[in-house]
This record gives structure tokens, C-alpha cells and sequence, in this order.
């Protein structure tokens, strides 16, 4: 008996010091100003919040607590290398598809760099700059990742919030890639945005504009920065030079490009294309 009430009473100091110490830890905090939350659920705080497609629901989360949001997560996301080149392509090739004239458009300038009398090389690339402006609207509209993390060094502000060093940030570059304020008709596949008097695109995709970040930006930003840009515009600039598409089992030759759920940016129904060999003289099959 003596047992039980000697266990009861270290259960209650344990119970009283730590409501003791938490309170005088909000208390030496009160003076941050953090940004607003959603209600959050014991352990796994704001997990259950980021189904089924993560990025989404941060942007739609956004819309409701502000562009700062603070979100209490209990798992690691590892979000780096989740997206790959021949996604980036897929999604790529189906906007082509649903937009003929722009893929026409392509078509047209890559013959006219090749004299229609060559297959395109990669050292054609630089003067492809509607090609270029493609892959960057593609990119803006589908990243390959759609999140990356970063963690602060110091205590900042941010918007009039406190962020104290070592937060980790979530940065949903699949959103800002969408956002009106920085993008005019943001859904809109217009590729000429990209392009200013002189042909040559105005917005660069490596971490200088921060209304595009499709690789990140600053010192961790995607090191194969260069590599994955030459493969996937050698590989589409292929595709669009030398074939047309039609669309397996689509309607009026459409493309759905419903996102799949998960981390990774994937189309929900893969693309499925039949292609049809150009007429022209250097192509044999």
C-alpha cells in the first residue's frame, strides 16, 4: 500500500514539473509572433493533412493560413531526386499533344535550324530558343520535385513572422509556379512568356528567379542542373522533329494530365502515344 502511494505521489510531481516547465517555456516564447496553423492531431501532428498529393495540399492549406504556414511534421520527407528527366519529358510531350499549333511551332524552328536535311544535334541547342521556352513552362507547371526542404541558420523574420534557427522549411515550388501574383493566367501553356524581342528566353531556371525554381537555388540547389536540361531538351527536340502523336484510346487526341498522388509529380493515367513517322528525306525506319 505504502508502494502505491509513494508511485502516486512521484506520478504527480512528475505530472505538475512538467506543466511547470512548459509553461515557462511558452512564456520565454511569447514574444515570437510564428505563423498560423492548422489543428493539429497527438504524434502525428499535421501528417494526415498532406494526402493524398503533398503539394496540393500544402498550396490549398496556403490559400486558408496565409503563403507562411507552420506545419508539425514527425516524418522525414526526403523529396531530392523523387521526379527524373523522362517525367519531365512525359509531361512535356502531353502539353505538346493537347497544343498542336505550339508543337507545330517547335517543329518549324527546328527544321528551319537543320535545313529539314539532318537530324538535330545537341550542339543545336542554343539556337532553339522556343524549345528552351517549352522545357521552362513544362517545368513550371509540372518540377520534377514539387517540394524541397531547406533549414534556416539563424533566427530570422519572415513576413513579420519569427523563424527560429534550425527550422526545417518546406518550399513548394509546384505552387509558386502557379501563384497570379507572379504569373499571368498561371494555368495558360503559353511558352512566348519565356521569350523577349530578341528570341531569347528572359526567365532563367537555375535558382536566379525565385518565381522559378524547378532545381532549387543557392548552394544545395540540383547539381546535375546542366545534364538534366540537355537531356531532356536532346530527347524532346527528337521526338518532336522526327514524329507525330496520337494518342492511344484519348479522346479528340487529348492528353488527361491529372496528377498522381505521392511526392513525386507523375501523371495519374501514363501516357500512352502511337507514333507516326515524318515524311521527310533523312528519316529511314
Amino acid at each position: 500500500m505504502e508502494n502505491i502511494q509513494d508511485y502516486t505521489v512521484l506520478f504527480l510531481v512528475w505530472v505538475i514539473s512538467f506543466f511547470v516547465v512548459r509553461f515557462i517555456l511558452s512564456k520565454s516564447k511569447s514574444s515570437y509572433k510564428l505563423p498560423s496553423s492548422p489543428f493539429r492531431l497527438p504524434i502525428i501532428r499535421h501528417l494526415h493533412l498532406l494526402r493524398p498529393i503533398p503539394h496540393q495540399a500544402l498550396h490549398n492549406l496556403s490559400r486558408c493560413y496565409g503563403p507562411l504556414l507552420l506545419s508539425l511534421l514527425r516524418l522525414e520527407m526526403f523529396t531530392t531526386g523523387t521526379g527524373t528527366s523522362a517525367g519531365v519529358i512525359q509531361w512535356a510531350l502531353a502539353e505538346l499533344i493537347n497544343h498542336p499549333d505550339i508543337l507545330n511551332k517547335s517543329r518549324e524552328e527546328t527544321d528551319s535550324t537543320t535545313g529539314n536535311k539532318r537530324l538535330v544535334k545537341e550542339s543545336d541547342l542554343p539556337n532553339l530558343h522556343f524549345l528552351q521556352a517549352i522545357v521552362k513552362k513544362t517545368l513550371r507547371l509540372h518540377p520534377s520535385g514539387p517540394l524541397f526542404t531547406r533549414e534556416s541558420t539563424q533566427h530570422c523574420k519572415i513576413g513579420g513572422y519569427d523563424i527560429a534557427a534550425s527550422t526545417r522549411l518546406i518550399v513548394n515550388v509546384w505552387s509558386i509556379g502557379r501563384d497570379p501574383n507572379y504569373w499571368e493566367n498561371p494555368m495558360d501553356f503559353v511558352p512566348t512568356r519565356f521569350i523577349n524581342g530578341s528570341g531569347r528566353s528572359q526567365i532563367d531556371v537555375r535558382g536566379r528567379h525565385y518565381e522559378l525554381l524547378p532545381f532549387g537555388s543557392g548552394r544545395r540547389s540540383c547539381p546535375w542542373t546542366s545534364l538534366a536540361l540537355r537531356v531532356i531538351q536532346t530527347t524532346l527536340v527528337g521526338l518532336i522533329q522526327c514524329f507525330d502523336w496520337k494518342v492511344a484510346n484519348g479522346k479528340e487526341n487529348s492528353v488527361d494530365m491529372t496528377e498522381a498522388a505521392g511526392i513525386a509529380l507523375l501523371m495519374a493515367q501514363p501516357l500512352v502515344c502511337v507514333p507516326v513517322a515524318r515524311d521527310i528525306p533523312f528519316l529511314t525506319i
